[in-house]
């Protein structure tokens, strides 16, 4: 069995779908829910979904949050003995607002994730593993860049295939993109949507998406691409959807190529018919994933 690893934050997210435009300085009706999310957590709960075995190298408080946290993710077959425990302090958090037509804002609270570390026995994970996944937000912060830089570095060295979320525009923008692009270099395979794409060559680099072998771009409502080397190898299109919500879409469409590619057994040299496949896949999950109210499988 294909053993995978994630790496990454965990936050407590607080989920409000509001009931129609927001009423400044008064009161908007939503419907509100608290659910286990961060980036990575959600990748890791869809990879468990589709019957991989995976494990999460994450941090969270010694608080009630922390303690939820584990229990879900365990409840969900992710595998949490690698969950470093920070003393005093608090879990991540996320307050998400979701508009009427399912678009999402979100205010992190980065908590334990910006106090996670290398520790030993993760670094024994990433070595034994067949794949990382992880995303970029972790490199992309000032307390945690380091980390992301030792983690990518020990996979490479450990011939880990590495698959790398770009996170977001907006800290591509802030941080930089040419700093940006030298993190993801490291990435065997990069997933990023329109908006991070363009954040990405914001400096006239274009260029660079044509040395990436394999890059992934989700186009929402559109779909999502394959590109090797600036050549587009496939696409898929979304399917025709009443969209709920669109946290964790992303997310899940990244975990269900990687579970994909990771039933196929071989990650290089693979078969176009086996990308195609991959693609059309993660974006039925991502889709599942837009017509429910949250980013984990239900």
């Amino acid at each position: 069995m294909t053993s995978i690893v994630v790496f990454g934050d965990i936050n407590v997210d607080i989920v409000s779908r509001l009931s129609g435009p927001v009423n400044f300085e008064s009161d908007t009706n939503a419907t509100t829910r608290m659910s286990v999310g961060g980036s990575p957590s959600n990748v890791a709960a869809w990879i468990a979904y589709s019957g991989h075995d995976v494990s999460l190298l994450a941090a969270v408080a010694d608080d009630d949050l922390g303690t939820l946290a584990r229990h879900r993710l365990a409840q969900r077959g992710v595998r949490t003995s690698h969950i470093q425990t920070i003393m005093g302090g608090h879990t991540g958090t996320c307050v998400i607002v979701v508009d009427s037509e399912g678009n999402r804002t979100m205010f992190p609270d980065f908590g334990a994730n910006l106090q996670v570390s290398l520790t030993q026995p993760c670094a024994a994970q990433i070595r034994q593993a067949d794949i990382l996944v992880m995303s970029a937000y972790t490199f992309m912060r000032a307390e945690t860049q380091q980390q992301a830089i030792d983690v990518v570095t020990l996979a490479r060295e450990n011939d880990t295939f590495v698959v790398i979320d770009a996170a977001s525009s907006a800290p591509i923008r802030t941080v930089g993109p040419q700093k940006v692009r030298s993190f993801l270099e490291h990435a065997d395979i990069l997933l990023a949507n329109d908006d991070e794409v363009a954040a990405l060559i914001s400096d006239g680099e274009t260029s660079w998406l044509g040395s990436r072998s394999n890059l992934i771009i989700k186009h929402g409502a559109g779909g999502a691409s394959w590109w090797t080397n600036g050549v587009l190898i496939t696409q898929v299109p979304a399917p025709r959807i009443d969209v709920v919500d669109t946290t964790g879409a992303g997310d899940a469409l990244c975990a269900g190529v990687v579970g994909a590619l990771g039933s196929h057994g071989s990650w290089f040299d693979v078969p176009v018919e086996v990308k195609f496949n991959a693609l059309r896949t993660a974006v039925e999950i991502a889709s599942r994933c837009c017509i429910q109210q949250g980013a984990w499988p239900q």
